[in-house]
């Protein structure tokens, strides 16, 4: 059986590498979040440009990142004014079991407080997932996600059909494959749906890509439209942009999310959960002590929410 070597997380799904993620609520509080990122190696900081607003699709994405497998740890930083909180947040990082911190501007008195309080608590997390190792796992519990880079003439020769079958060889393994940006399928609906494993699953495919024609039509935009790229990359037609869906072998499409706030599928851990110690809560077991290099002790500034990160909840 093919494997892979990956980092399993508490919740049982498996990454490939071992990020830290510094997530900004907002735009406001992105700059300081950045800062903090790009003084400890392997941490990425991310944002969204929406607003501040509790809506539930920024809810949803902001999440959804912080829970990719690929992601090891995760601090939220917020301005403190915002309507979409770290507190949202955290509720729906926090079940994963994945080290997970909340900072906030306002609260804490700055941005110079800020970013020192940040960089303390992802040199910790650094330090924390430097002791995992790598271990060998079956190829079902891979999940890959596929994307277009900007199609030229030549994407259609070799990339596409490199990355479909390398798609169908993962899925006959077991894994899972999963695309999105529906405009890129507008004209291949019949190609996806004699793949569908069924009916059901037909019928959803022709729905979003008639919707997403729709959606363009009613804000008069093509769904022939190619990008100045695409053009000067030497693709005039948009049907050799997607005649390579014909080349890939006969693997079923079988699910198509019917809402962005549909869960996505987990796996079981193959091990079961380690138990945590009530004397000092680490994903290790007992401790004889409180660790004093735990970043922060509970509150609101930056306190740990998750079995490998409450050390020093014990002895408060």
């Amino acid at each position: 059986m093919a494997q892979f070597y990956g980092y399993e997380r508490p919740d049982g799904t498996v990454g490939v590498r071992n990020h830290l993620l510094v997530l900004s609520t907002m735009d406001c509080s992105y700059e300081p979040a950045k800062k903090i990122a790009e003084q400890v190696e392997g941490a990425v900081a991310i944002t969204q440009t929406y607003g501040c607003r509790d809506h539930a699709m920024l809810v949803h994405n902001l999440a959804g990142t912080a829970l990719n497998p690929n992601v090891a740890g995760v601090l939220i930083v917020g301005l403190g004014c915002e309507t979409l909180t770290g507190d949202i947040l955290m509720e729906r990082i926090e079940p994963s079991g994945k080290p997970v911190y909340n900072i906030t501007i306002q609260e804490l008195g700055g941005t110079i407080k800020t970013h020192a309080k940040g960089v303390r608590i992802l040199q910790k997390m650094k330090q924390d997932i430097a002791e995992q190792k790598r271990e060998s796992f079956p190829m079902s519990m891979l999940t890959l996600a596929v994307e277009c880079g900007g199609s030229d003439a030549t994407s259609g020769l070799a990339a596409n059909p490199a990355v479909g079958a390398a798609a169908d060889l993962l899925i006959e393994e077991g894994g899972t494959v999963m695309f999105g940006e529906t405009q890129e399928m507008c004209g291949t609906q019949h190609l996806l749906a004699d793949r569908a494993v069924d009916k059901k699953t037909s019928d959803a495919i022709y729905d979003i890509i008639e919707t997403q024609m729709a959606r363009q039509k009613a804000m008069g935009v093509s769904s022939r439209w190619m990008s100045k790229g695409n053009i000067d990359g030497g693709l005039r037609l948009v049907e050799r942009a997607i005649l390579t869906v014909r080349a890939q072998r006969a693997i079923e499409v079988n699910r198509v999310p019917r809402s962005h706030l549909e869960p996505p599928r987990r796996y079981r851990s193959r091990r079961s959960a380690p138990q945590v110690s009530p004397r000092c809560r680490t994903s290790r077991g007992p401790s004889p002590s409180c660790d004093p290099s735990c970043p922060d002790p509970p509150g609101r500034g930056g306190r740990p929410r998750s079995p490998s990160s409450r050390r020093c909840e014990s002895s408060t």
